[in-house]
């Protein structure tokens, strides 16, 4: 399992496109697919999805393979880095 970080300038090109750019934060399983995933907007608005949460109105956790990312990693984490920002919050989807 590793972790990765991505930057995405764009807006999202929909009706939140208000939130602005990116980043975006995954935990990729042994098997090149994201477990969980934390998407954090310029405007402050922060996403989080995994097995438990796989998908809101607002998106879902990815299901493409790690070869198939737009574009390489801006940087790569440890676990205990994403870990640490997966147990932030506050939540915009948060489901309770």
């Amino acid at each position: 399992m590793h972790h990765l970080k991505y930057r995405w300038d764009d807006d999202r090109g929909d009706e939140y496109a208000g939130w602005g750019g990116s980043w975006w934060y995954f935990e990729i399983g042994d098997d090149g697919f994201p477990s969980r995933q934390v998407e954090e907007y310029d405007g402050g608005v922060r996403l989080r999805y995994s097995s438990e949460h796989h998908e809101d109105r607002f998106g879902g956790l990815s299901y493409g393979h790690e070869s198939e990312m737009d574009h390489s990693a801006d940087a790569a984490l440890s676990a205990e880095e994403f870990d640490a920002l997966w147990r932030q919050g506050p939540w915009y989807n948060d489901p309770a």
